[in-house]
């Protein structure tokens, strides 16, 4: 029978375990080095090929733009789409009036529309700003009589356009004590 080397086989097994052990851990850090040696692609620029106009400024891709101006691109100036002659039709109660008003384009802002020839009594330069793509509001306290009765005021009011049908929905508030306010409606077709 043979005589089996009981520190031999100590020996071999220890050296077997730290070869095994010292391979795992070489192997681990040989990863660990790759992955933080890796490059990293850098982080593409989503405003690269975007050119936002009427000194809007492009964040993330998208143009950011200044008041009075929209679309994807700054684009188009708000108070061009308003431009023009609108007849217009208003109504409070069982009163009802047709009238034409001429809307232009502020000289100064691009958020701002002035009307002229505004209600019954042919106010001028009566001022809106824009509230958002499609709508705007009326300067509050603007006189509508002006040289007649100068207690005519035009106190709040607003509009929408439906830009396809070239329409404008809204209501204003007269007042004029000592009958107090007045809510009208109106329509304005463009013409």
């Amino acid at each position: 029978m043979a005589r089996v080397n009981l520190d031999m086989i100590l020996y071999n097994r220890t050296a077997g375990s730290v070869l095994i052990s010292a391979f795992i851990t070489l192997s681990v850090f040989c990863s660990v080095l790759y992955v933080s040696c890796k490059k990293v692609a850098p982080k593409k620029d989503a405003c690269t090929n975007v050119v936002c106009e009427n000194n809007g400024v492009c964040n993330e891709g998208k143009c950011s733009c200044p008041d009075g101006y929209d679309g994807d691109y700054c684009e188009t100036i708000w108070n061009e789409k308003f431009g023009g002659t609108w007849l217009v039709t208003d109504s409070c109660g069982t009163q009802r009036d047709t009238f034409t008003v001429e809307i232009k384009q502020s000289a100064t802002k691009a958020s701002f529309i002035t009307m002229n020839n505004f209600w019954v009594h042919n106010a001028i330069d009566i001022l809106a700003f824009k509230n958002d793509v499609l709508s705007f509001s009326f300067k509050d306290s603007q006189n509508v009589y002006p040289g007649f009765y100068d207690n005519y005021w035009l106190t709040k009011g607003n509009g929408t356009m439906d830009e396809a049908a070239q329409n404008i929905y809204g209501k204003f508030t007269i007042s004029y004590p000592p009958q107090g306010e007045h809510v009208f409606s109106y329509h304005m077709v463009k013409q």
